[in-house]
This record gives C-alpha cells, sequence and structure tokens, in this order.
C-alpha cells in the first residue's frame, strides 16, 4: 500500500510473530518481525518504522535493555510493549522507559488494533507540532535574514548615493577632458583609463545594491569572460592562501544577454562554496569557459533547447557533497553550514538567477573527491558594445533653456558644463529653495527642469510639485544617486518624465535630455529666441483696439500672453504684431497654434486665468521677412537660448 504505515514486531515466540503480522496486514500496515534483539536494535536504529511492538521477555535483552540501549533523540518511532506479566510493576517500568503505550497477553486482536491506532494518532500529532515547530523556526530565520538584508539595504543605498555622487564628478570631469583636447593627444589614453575604472566601480555599487536587493535586473549583451575577470579580482583578495585558483577561459565568449550584476553573484557563490569546501586542507578551485553547442544527446540538460551555450564550469578538489542531500542543495535555506558562516540562500538565488536568464545548472560530486558545478547560459546574435567605444559616441545637442539643481557644487558645476558642452543655456543652483524662487519669478524663461531627488531642506519631489504648481506642462528629469522613493509609475503621476539615475555620463545625458524635450508636449522652437520688449503687442486679426502682450519671439513663431475669462480664445485668421507707439506694424501673418498653457488663476474668480499661447509662423513673404528682422533687431531685449 502507497504510503503505509510501517510497523516492527518483536518478539522471541514465532506464532506470536506471524499471528500479529497478518492481523496487521488486514489494516493494512507494512510489517516487519524479528526474534532477535539484536537485529530488532538494527532495524530500529534505522529510523524507518513508525511503530515497534516490543516483547519484554526475551533471552538477548530484555525489551526494557533494549530501550535503554537506544539514542531516542535521534529516532522519530513510537513504541509500544508487550508482556505476559499481569503485575502494576511492568506498566510502571514500561512507563519510566518512556514507551508510549502497553499491552498485556493475551490480548483480544480488536483491542491491540485498536491501541496501534490510537499510539499512530499520537505519532501523527506530535508529528504535526514538531512540523510546526520547524516551520516557526524556519518563519523566524526568513523574518531575521530579511530584518538584515533591509539593514544592509540601508546602509548599501547611503554609499550607493554618496559614491555615485563622486564617480559622476569622476567620470563627467574625465569626459570633459577628453572634449578639451585633440584626438591624437598622448593623454586620452590616460583619461580612458579614468574612464574604465569608474565604469568597473559603477558596477560595483551595482552587486552592492543586487546583493541587497535594490538594484534592477536589466538585461544588456555582454562577454562572460569580462565579468568572470572582475569577478576572480575581488575573489583572490579574499580567498585563503592555501588555496589556488586557475583559469582556462578563451579572449571572448560568444555573448549572452545577461544583467552583469547578477552574473557577478552567480560566479562568487560557485567560487565561495568551492573555497568553503576546500577551507580546512586547501586545494585548487578551477573556473573554465567555453563555448559549446549543445544536442539532444545531452541528458543532463534535458530541459534546456538544442544550440549554442556559453558553459561556465567550477569545480573544487575539496570534500564532497554527500549523495542524500546533493538533491536539496538549492533549496532555499538549505546549508551545511555552521551557524554565522551561510544563510541557506547562495545556491537557490544562483539557481534562480540562472533560470531567469534561460540557462541551465547541473551539480556533480564525489565525497572526498571534490564537486563541479556546471552553468549554461544561450547565445544570442547581438553585438556586446565595450566601455571604450562609449567616448567616441556622437551625442545630441540643443540650444534650449535649462534650469539644474543639485545640492552638491562639484556635481552641480560638472552637470552644467557637460550641458553647455551639447550647446544647452544652463542655470545651476545648489539651493532647492532659490532654484524655486528663481523659477517662480521667470517659469518661461525654461525648457526644461534637471533636479536631484535627495537634498536638504526641499528635496527632490517637494521641489518638482512646487515647479509644478507654477507651471505645469514644463518638463521635468529627475536626477539620483540612489532611488527607492519614487517609482516610474509615481513618477509619471507627479509629472516627472524620466529618472536619470548617477553617474552621468555625457552621451547617456544628452540622449536624455534631448528625448525629454523632443517628446514633451510643450512649444519647442529650435531657432534662437528672444525677450521681446514691454511694448510690444499681438493683434487679432484687423481689430487693433485688443492687443495682447509679446513675450518672447523668433524667426519661426513667437508667444503671447492674454487673458481668459470663461471661455478659450478662439483661434483667428491671422495676426498682427504692432509696437506701443504704432511705428511699426507688420500685418497678415498666417500662423498656427502650437501651445495653450494656463500660468495662473485669477484668485478671486478662478473662472479667470492668465494664459500663454504659442504659435508658429507659416510661410511668410520676402517683406515679412525683412520686418521679423528688424523687429527682433530693436525690439526685443536679449537671447534666450
Amino acid at each position: 500500500m502507497k504510503n503505509a504505515l510501517k510497523i516492527l514486531v518483536v518478539d522471541d515466540d514465532q506464532m506470536v510473530l506471524d499471528s500479529l503480522k497478518a492481523l496487521l496486514k488486514i489494516k493494512g500496515y507494512e510489517t516487519d518481525t524479528t526474534n532477535s534483539a539484536q537485529e530488532a536494535l538494527k532495524l530500529i536504529n534505522r529510523n524507518i518504522f513508525d511503530l515497534v511492538l516490543l516483547d519484554v521477555m526475551m533471552p538477548e535483552m530484555t525489551g526494557f535493555e533494549l530501550l535503554d540501549s537506544l539514542d531516542r533523540e535521534s529516532l522519530d518511532t513510537m513504541f509500544m510493549i508487550m508482556t505476559g506479566d499481569t503485575s502494576m510493576d511492568f506498566a510502571i517500568e514500561a512507563l519510566r522507559k518512556m514507551a508510549n503505550d502497553y499491552i498485556r497477553k493475551p490480548f483480544e486482536p480488536e483491542e491491540l488494533l485498536v491501541r496501534v491506532e490510537m499510539v499512530l494518532k499520537q505519532k501523527k500529532m506530535r508529528d504535526e507540532r514538531k512540523n510546526v515547530e520547524i516551520e516557526k523556526k524556519s518563519l523566524e530565520k526568513q523574518l531575521q535574514h530579511s530584518q538584515k538584508m533591509e539593514t544592509i539595504g540601508t546602509l548599501a543605498g547611503g554609499i550607493a548615493h554618496d559614491f555615485n555622487n563622486m564617480l559622476g564628478i569622476i567620470i563627467g570631469s574625465a569626459e570633459l577632458a577628453i572634449e578639451s583636447v585633440n584626438e591624437d593627444d598622448p593623454v586620452i589614453k590616460y583619461i580612458n583609463k579614468i574612464l574604465t575604472a569608474s565604469t568597473r566601480a559603477e558596477e560595483m555599487v551595482k552587486r552592492l545594491l543586487s546583493f541587497s536587493r535594490l538594484a534592477d535586473s536589466e538585461k544588456r549583451p555582454l562577454n562572460l569572460r569580462n565579468v568572470l575577470d572582475e569577478s576572480l579580482k575581488l575573489l583572490r583578495s579574499s580567498l585563503q592562501t592555501n588555496i589556488e585558483i586557475t583559469g582556462d577561459m578563451p579572449d571572448k565568449t560568444f555573448p549572452i544577454l545577461a544583467n552583469a550584476t547578477q552574473m557577478n553573484q552567480v560566479i562568487i557563490n560557485l567560487c565561495n562554496n568551492a573555497a568553503h569546501a576546500m577551507e580546512r586542507f586547501g586545494g585548487v578551485l578551477r573556473v573554465r569557459l567555453e563555448d559549446i553547442t549543445l544536442s539532444e544527446k545531452h541528458v543532463d540538460f534535458a530541459d534546456l533547447s538544442p544550440g549554442k551555450y556559453v558553459c561556465l564550469t567550477v569545480s573544487d578538489n575539496g570534500h564532497g557533497i554527500d549523495p542524500k542531500i546533493i538533491d536539496r542543495i538549492f533549496d532555499p535555506y538549505f546549508t551545511t553550514k555552521e551557524a554565522g558562516k551561510g544563510t541557506g540562500m547562495g545556491l537557490a538565488m544562483v539557481h534562480g538567477i540562472v533560470k531567469n536568464h534561460g540557462g541551465g545548472i547541473r551539480v556533480s560530486s564525489e565525497p572526498g573527491k571534490g564537486t563541479r558545478f556546471d552553468v549554461l547560459f544561450p547565445v544570442i546574435n547581438d553585438k556586446v558594445v565595450e566601455v571604450s567605444d562609449l567616448s567616441k559616441t556622437v551625442s545630441p545637442k540643443g540650444r534650449e533653456r535649462i534650469l539644474l539643481v543639485d545640492d552638491e557644487e562639484m556635481i552641480a558645476d560638472t552637470m552644467k558644463n557637460l550641458l553647455e558642452k551639447l550647446g544647452y543655456n544652463v542655470v545651476s543652483f545648489c539651493d532647492s529653495q532659490k532654484a524655486f524662487e528663481e523659477f517662480r519669478s521667470r517659469p518661461l524663461d525654461y525648457d526644461l527642469i534637471i533636479t536631484d531627488l535627495i537634498m536638504p531642506g526641499m528635496t527632490g519631489d517637494v521641489l518638482v510639485k512646487k515647479i509644478r504648481s507654477v507651471r505645469t506642462d514644463i518638463p521635468i528629469i529627475m536626477s539620483t544617486g540612489y532611488n527607492e522613493k519614487i517609482d516610474d509609475e509615481r513618477a509619471r503621476d507627479m509629472g516627472i518624465m524620466e529618472i536619470m539615475p548617477k553617474p552621468v555620463r555625457m552621451n547617456g545625458l544628452a540622449k536624455k535630455v534631448r528625448s525629454v524635450l523632443d517628446s514633451s508636449s510643450v512649444e519647442r522652437r529650435t531657432s534662437r529666441r528672444f525677450m521681446a520688449s514691454e511694448d510690444t503687442f499681438v493683434v487679432p486679426g484687423a481689430d487693433s483696439k485688443v492687443r495682447f502682450d509679446m513675450i518672447d519671439i523668433s524667426e519661426k513663431g513667437l508667444a503671447f500672453r492674454y487673458f481668459r475669462d470663461g471661455e478659450s480664445m478662439r483661434d483667428f485668421d491671422k495676426f498682427s504684431i504692432i509696437t506701443g507707439d504704432e511705428k511699426f506694424v507688420m500685418s497678415g501673418i498666417s500662423y498656427k497654434t502650437i501651445s495653450d498653457i494656463e500660468l495662473f488663476k485669477d484668485l478671486d474668480s478662478l473662472d479667470v486665468s492668465v494664459r500663454r499661447r504659442g504659435v508658429q509662423f507659416d510661410t511668410l513673404t520676402p517683406l515679412q521677412e525683412k520686418m521679423l528682422g528688424y523687429f527682433i533687431e530693436n525690439h526685443t531685449s536679449g537671447a534666450l537660448n
């Protein structure tokens, strides 16, 4: 019978053994018998029986002596004493020996079956209590682990923020230095070394955050050899001197789609486990990397599709893994290490990462000889972008006006210089309150806001809220060295178009800024804009009595301010540009509306608001083009971009 309860009957009378075995079989119990106390001792120590029916009087040793010979703490077995003695002394002795029940011979079959059933029910209840206790301890361990990781995460977040800020200054300054020298200048190779080292430092921060579960898991095409080199450099400084590392790796392998930080975790965990297995006597930790083609004949990786893979092999000549537990090594919280030396999460995490990358993992081990892990990752056709290529990328530029806010003066200065190299007109602040006051006084002067998140006084998210209370259409980029407060959904709700992680590189900054500006619904006139003088107006149609204050003008269009009382202003066919003294009049200008935004409301009447309308000129006549040039030269007060 499947999952039948197992009972061992021990009695020196063969007739008793045969009759009890037949009786218990009727009830579905799997029953073994023995008439030898010594053999019974061996069988019981195998811990495979749920219940032992034990006779007291036997020639080799009594049932009580047999109970005394057992390590009851290590056994999960119940005991029922059988005796022909009718005195109370035997019953009391049975209880003293911690037997679970006793029964006097001769007994009725039904009585025995009832008692057997009761004892097995006791065992079931005891096992359930034990499982509850095990589960409780497991949950407590998970909670402790979670709290520890949360503490590490908080610490890692703080380190990441400060470290990424410093890296931003280093990387930005190095890129500015490259922009300032000729392409054949020998100093460029040293600057590129700074950029390469900074990239590695950035990856170390990502590994720290990933370990504390704070980093994303974005995958990119990469050469696993590069990650392996970095990982082994970290390992060599932490391993015991009696452990040698040997590597067998080609210069390049096929590219895989992977997260570099998580690949580092896989390598570090497998190598640390190998080193732990050789901790006592030392040994050789071998790491191998190769491209392989998996066919249908590879039964060890039957769950993977045939094709090309990169195979990572980590092996050691340590103590090996017990065959009894090898199937459990990837279970969460399973560990053979002593308390304080392992959480039981290392190989579980490795297994999860490998599966998440579409790969497979195989382990083979022989006790006393060592262990080998083979990890396969599927190959992709994409090209790996090397770090050395980053400085050669052409960055998109612009001429818009940007308000930049960062409490770190060196970061603000570096980002300002980077943006100005890209052609932008930048005003920077290290005080978020002063930045807001500047924006509130001239909200139309800026095309984009870039602000840090973590700042003293007014934080970036609060600044964004206040800025959007003044002007709802202004595009905003949030820059941060570490962010756990604002996810993409909340950022969109707040009006933040992009979150830009630090450290910032020129090309990434250029693409992000250009993307936000180009995708923004706000009017974007890339031609040079000029602030209109106070006595310049836009007149709708032929009605010179209605005049709207002009805000700014360019060769491609202009913006003006108007009051709305109730319904929105209707479009008019054409308009004129006029000065207050009417000495300049340019009429019959065709146009199309680009934007119409609310600047602020009248506090006394919410139906009344001041709005800004941006328009783009249709085709101008040659005479209108001349007049426009004259107007810009003589009736504007300075360029805005």
